[in-house]
This record gives structure tokens, C-alpha cells and sequence, in this order.
């Protein structure tokens, strides 16, 4: 691979600038130089190792950290915020009719929108979003199918910033009807939905270029 491409490549995956890229790109080339102990062609034309096992730990080092720091600012911004945020993703998941009813009291439904299924039915949604620092345990999915129970709705989706304890998991399996989301999980559909993320060309999570992290 040419030093310039790998460059290039540093360069996407992490946003440094050019200099420092190349910089990296430089030390990648000295490490293989000591490691391998062989003659190393000029730079322009660099015969070197397929690093794709090493570019993906990088991206996949990248992604936690950028997931965890999403998740961080998350836990920061607005309780309103958040819920119009989880209803632009559901909006960008093809849902219609989308509308942020959480802070009407609207007895723990969070957004609403409709499903048309492939037969053409339309399936009523309720979504509730939960912004925890801790686990979610079995409690709040408990209360989520209840809500369910009494809206009478074809389709809940829990979402949370945080995970779910074994006990919730073993809840909801038990209702077909609810999905849980997780905050990792939140963040993967952001990104693939282009919703305030987006993934790169090497798969890579970063900020949408309208987007950013402020509260």
C-alpha cells in the first residue's frame, strides 16, 4: 500500500489532520521496519503488510469511544431533547405519523407513531424513552407492557441510554410485541439512519455534518 494512501486512510478513520496522519502513518512504518527487519522501499512506493486486522481494532477502539461519548452527552442534554431525538430516529426508521407526547402526561407514552405492515395494515406504536445512567430492571418493562396492555397498541419500543438487567431481557421476551433498545444499540441506529451520526467509509461512527455535541 502506497505511504500517502495509508496516510489517507489514518487520516479518515480518526479525523486527524494530514500532518499528523502522516506522522502515524510514519510510525506504522518504522514499527514494521523493527518488527519485520526488512528493507523497506522508498515511501512513495511502500510494500507493507495487510493492516486491515489492524485498522478495524482501530475503528472498533474508535466506536466505543465515540458510542460512550455520545451516550455521555445524551445523559446531558434536555429530557426533551432526548425524547425528539429518539422520534426523528423512529421517523428515519420509516414509522409515519411520528409525534413527542412525553411531557403531556400522557401515562408514560413517550412518542407515538404508526407501522404499516406489508400487508398494508397500520400498527399503532408507542415508544418510551428512559435516559439512565444505571440498568434498566424488570420493573420498568413491566410498566412499559402494561402501558402497552392499556393502549391496546400492536407494537412498544423501550429505549434507554444505559442496558437492561437479565431479568428485563427475560420479561420482554416473553411479549413479542415490545423491543428493547439498548444505549449501544441506540447509537448503531443513529448512525446507520444518519440521525445526528453517521458511519464513515471504513465504518467508522462520527458526528452528521449538521450535528453536534452541545447542551
Amino acid at each position: 500500500m502506497p505511504f500517502d494512501q495509508l496516510a489517507h486512510r489514518l487520516g479518515v478513520m480518526t479525523g486527524l489532520s494530514h500532518s499528523t496522519a502522516k506522522r502515524h502513518a510514519q510510525t506504522l512504518v518504522q514499527w514494521r521496519r523493527f518488527i519485520v527487519g526488512e528493507r523497506v522501499q522508498s515511501p512513495e512506493q511502500l510494500d507493507i503488510p495487510d493492516l486491515t486486522d489492524q485498522l478495524e481494532r482501530l475503528v472498533a477502539r474508535h466506536n466505543a469511544l465515540a458510542k460512550q461519548r455520545y451516550l455521555d452527552w445524551l445523559l446531558k442534554i434536555a429530557p426533551g431533547q432526548f425524547e425528539e431525538l429518539v422520534a426523528s430516529l423512529v421517523s428515519a426508521m420509516g414509522y409515519s405519523d411520528v409525534e413527542v407526547v412525553g411531557q403531556s402526561g400522557d401515562g408514560g407514552v413517550d412518542v407515538r407513531a404508526r407501522q404499516t405492515d406489508q400487508w398494508g395494515h397500520a400498527l399503532q406504536a408507542i415508544v418510551q424513552a428512559k435516559r439512565y445512567a444505571k440498568v434498566v430492571g424488570r420493573r420498568v418493562v413491566d410498566e412499559m407492557i402494561g402501558v402497552m396492555a392499556r393502549e391496546k397498541c400492536e407494537h412498544g419500543i423501550l429505549v434507554t441510554t444505559s442496558d437492561y438487567s437479565t431479568y428485563a431481557l427475560r420479561a420482554a421476551h416473553d411479549e413479542p410485541r415490545l423491543r428493547l433498545v439498548s444505549g449501544a444499540q441506540l447509537v448503531d441506529l443513529l448512525a446507520r439512519h444518519g440521525v445526528g451520526l453517521r458511519f464513515g467509509q471504513y465504518g467508522e461512527i462520527g458526528l452528521s455534518s449538521s450535528a453536534t455535541l452541545s447542551v
